[in-house]
């Protein structure tokens, strides 16, 4: 039975503790929050002990606001666990590159979309010379001026590095409004890609304009030329990400985003940041400096 601890039993905490709790060969022995309220009622919930120290476990899940990331992971590789990080690994990549260790994974979970594993299972990467990115999602209290590049691109960041293996060679943003980012990449395989994030609305897609992709990232769907692909299950990526991270124990080649993998993507997002600082104007459906 693998032990898992989890700490911060927040949004995404408890979507982790869900999956580590319904798999068969997982056992969530502890919680940990900074509100004792809510670790009290998560343990209760799945049948963990409320951590006071230091814990005994395999793997441990690090769900805890961006900032402590860094410290909780330091912290849970001392003990030798593998340790899975939330997305972004760390607010920027001076924080992050203490942590470059074989077992530190990073959730970017949309590598575990259904979408995405259909396109990869049937065409091998995210095909096309010209890709376009939409990550729009509902404003939420407090997020209407979050930075959105850190918090929502990084997933399509990951996405495009990942899938393509390629580096981001050039970089032109702007700022549409206080709550979204449109941003123009050239990348190292000669492609393009166009990437809109925001919390003014609710789509979560990708689409290749010269190769007959669709992705609907929301429902876990792919087409190529208006034809469905094959679904790739299982259907929550959480799960599949998990399932991955314990074959990955077991010796199965890396599917989870690694520390130089996350590195690459805090690179990209500091550039974009550089870039919203430049005046750009705008050229049709792109961007031009």
């Amino acid at each position: 039975m693998i032990r898992v601890a989890l700490v911060g039993c927040g949004h995404m905490g408890q979507h982790h503790a869900r999956v580590v709790a319904s798999h068969p060969e997982c056992s969530l022995v502890s919680v940990r929050d900074h509100d004792p309220a809510r670790a009290h009622a998560v343990a209760r919930r799945y049948g963990a002990e409320v951590a006071r120290g230091e814990v005994d476990a395999d793997v441990v899940v690090v769900a805890v606001p961006t900032e402590h990331h860094i410290a909780e992971a330091q912290r849970a590789v001392a003990t030798g666990a593998w340790v899975l990080v939330e997305k972004p690994l760390a607010a920027d990549r001076a924080q992050a590159e203490v942590l470059l260790s074989p077992r530190v994974r990073v959730g970017h979970v949309e590598r575990f979309n259904p979408a995405v594993r259909s396109v990869l299972a049937q065409r091998g990467r995210l095909e096309g010379a010209m890709l376009r990115a939409e990550r729009v999602v509902a404003r939420r209290p407090g997020g209407a001026h979050s930075d959105v590049v850190l918090d929502l691109m990084v997933h399509d960041l990951d996405l495009l590095l990942w899938s393509r293996s390629a580096s981001v060679v050039s970089v032109v943003a702007r700022q549409p409004t206080p709550s979204s980012v449109l941003v123009q990449l050239g990348l190292s395989d000669g492609s393009e890609a166009i990437l809109h994030a925001g919390r003014t609305g609710t789509p979560r897609r990708i689409v290749s304009t010269d190769a007959g992709l669709s992705l609907d990232l929301a429902r876990g769907q792919a087409w190529h030329h208006g034809q469905p692909l094959p679904d790739a299950g299982p259907h929550d990526g959480l799960e599949a990400q998990w399932a991955a991270l314990l074959a990955e124990m077991g010796g199965a080649p890396r599917a989870l985003a690694s520390v130089a993998e996350a590195l690459a993507v805090l690179h990209t997002v500091e550039r974009i940041h550089q870039a919203l600082e430049t005046p750009i104007t705008v050229l049709g459906d792109g961007l031009q400096a």
